[in-house]
């Protein structure tokens, strides 16, 4: 939050100052460090803060974050690899009609992972403590998640004309469709959001890395499928169905 906001700032301030490349890596640099300093100051009346070499830690620590990072670089692949293909197969033109969609519905994620972040403290001490807390607490987060996000869905396909036409204007009508369909994704996506923090609280990422692969896999066939016939359409169906 802070950081994106100051990230945003200084870049503006770059920008209105004609800035060179490398003033704009060093201010994504200096937000990040603003923002490490923050949290640092605001969590040392919490817990003692100590940088000491723990040789066992460090290697528990990179043997669980492993898989976590494999995971997050196969979705980063999942997400660009719709583009990549789309700009090969159809063109720049075409790809630019699902940007502006992705753009939308992308942004929604952030209220999947917003209430994972708050509920993950609390399902990982039911899980060690009380497995039927555990278990209510899941289904808690399931109803609130298809509360959430059914309406957002069966709403956003309604209005998507409209969203792109204020957003975007009508040069850019030809994308309602996509974002139909995409917000279906969203619906679907807020529900991995759960099962994949899941995994992590059992223990079990590297579940996680396995189906992200498996996916990656199907998504580039489908698109292989979908995108000669029905372009950047297809390409949102094939996100929908993977």
């Amino acid at each position: 939050g802070v950081r994106a906001i100051l990230n945003i700032a200084l870049i503006a301030v770059l920008a209105a100052f004609h800035a060179s490349l490398y003033a704009f890596i060093l201010s994504y640099l200096l937000s990040g460090l603003v923002s490490f300093a923050g949290l640092a100051y605001f969590a040392k009346p919490l817990a003692r803060i100590q940088f000491t070499w723990d040789a066992q830690l460090v290697k528990h620590l990179l043997k669980e974050s492993a898989p976590l990072v494999l995971s997050s670089y196969f979705t980063l692949l999942y997400y660009r690899i719709d583009v990549l293909m789309l700009s090969k197969m159809k063109g720049f033109a075409d790809v630019g009609y699902y940007s502006v969609a992705t753009r939308l519905t992308e942004a929604l994620d952030i209220v999947a992972k917003a209430l994972m972040e708050s509920l993950f403290p609390l399902l990982a001490s039911a899980f060690k403590e009380d497995r039927i807390e555990f278990e209510r607490l899941i289904s808690k987060t399931f109803g609130v998640l298809l509360l959430v996000g059914l309406p957002m869905a069966l709403g956003g396909s309604m209005v998507a004309p409209d969203l792109i036409l204020i957003l975007f204007g009508p040069s850019y009508s030809r994308a309602a469709v996509t974002l139909g369909i995409l917000f279906w994704y969203s619906f679907f996506g807020f529900f991995s959001t759960l099962l994949v923090n899941l995994l992590i609280i059992c223990g079990r990422q590297i579940i996680d890395v396995w189906v992200s692969f498996i996916l990656i896999m199907l998504n580039i066939l489908i698109n292989l499928w979908l995108i000669p016939h029905y372009s950047f359409n297809g390409a949102a169906a094939a996100t929908v169905l993977t």
